[in-house]
């Protein structure tokens, strides 16, 4: 298995069998939230060893699922409706964003969150599937804001942030700012390609040296091209 993901594993029991390998989790919760962050590497473990890797949970061997080699993510265009999934960034995950991570999957909503020091989307719940037109989340978890908000706006929302929130997520600010097609880009005036989100934001130490943002949308709505 890849390293990142054994790193998530000291709490488990695992080991290999005949046709794959087999792990064992403390709870239905941690073998959801680590499946979905290291999908891609449990698909590949399957792969290289000819079989399945079996997920499991307690002490009741029902408790179980299985993730197969051919599966990959292909399955996000499948889902017709969103479910209680998260979509990561490749990128490795530390204990303080794992945290967030959890809080997302234990209360869904239209919520996600970015890495401070590039503005990137790393984490994205399946409820913002709608704030994302014609895209999957699959291509918004590697959108930085400055790929899709107006320019001013984010200017501005930026010395918000620097002058009102501080770690540990106590302070909220909710700000409101235009949105534009990354692939259409921002000098496209049709109708659909302006969009005006409003969004609660709250900062956070991810523990691993970066600090994040976790932004609940508020509000959408189709707005005209802006002249300036």
């Amino acid at each position: 298995m890849q390293t990142n993901l054994l790193k998530y594993l000291d709490n488990c029991d695992y080991g290999l069998k005949p046709q794959g390998a087999w792990v064992r989790f403390p709870s239905k919760e941690y073998a959801e939230l680590v499946t979905q962050i290291f999908f891609n590497d449990l698909t590949a473990t399957a792969q290289k060893l000819g079989g399945v890797v079996d997920i499991s949970w307690g002490s009741n061997c029902k408790n179980t699922f299985q993730v197969y080699g051919w599966m990959n993510d292909s399955q996000e265009e499948a889902m017709a409706t969103p479910t209680n999934n998260l979509w990561f960034a490749q990128m490795a995950v530390s204990p303080g964003l794992l945290r967030l991570a959890a809080d997302l999957m234990d209360n869904p909503r239209k919520a996600g969150i970015v890495r401070v020091s590039d503005e990137r989307q790393v984490i994205m719940h399946d409820e913002t599937k709608i704030l994302c037109p014609d895209h999957s989340l699959s291509e918004a978890t590697n959108w930085k804001r400055s790929q899709f908000w107006h320019p001013q706006d984010l200017l501005d929302f930026r010395q918000r942030c620097r002058q009102e929130l501080t770690p540990g997520g106590q302070k909220m600010i909710e700000f409101s700012w235009r949105s534009f097609d990354p692939d259409l880009g921002m000098e496209d005036t049709r109708p659909g390609n302006w969009l005006e989100f409003t969004t609660r934001y709250r900062l956070f130490d991810g523990s691993d040296g970066q600090f994040y943002q976790l932004c609940e949308n508020m509000d959408m709505q189709d707005i005209p091209a802006p002249t300036v």
